[in-house]
């Protein structure tokens, strides 16, 4: 099980670098197209229409349609737009 993290230590950037690394080399992703701004910005966004819980559904969609090649970008544009 992994540790506990102080409120401090969440919000520092290094850990969070740390933390990506670890995370895809146990998944086997490469770290180098983790932009955690991004995935950031598109959570406030999607949190910020009021549909809070689709956040990590959201992000799940976003990780799939890089996955089937799309750009991140662009992916996240247009689940940003979404009007439904």
């Amino acid at each position: 099980m992994s540790r506990q993290v102080t409120r401090e230590e969440a919000e520092d950037p290094e850990l969070w670098d740390a933390w990506v690394a670890s995370a895809c080399d146990e998944v086997g992703v490469d770290s180098s197209i983790v932009n955690v701004e991004l995935v950031h910005r598109f959570a406030k966004t999607v949190a910020g229409t009021g549909m809070r819980p689709m956040v990590p559904v959201g992000a799940f969609l976003l990780g799939c349609a890089v996955a089937a090649g799309a750009d991140v970008e662009d992916a996240a544009r247009r689940l940003e737009g979404l009007d439904y």
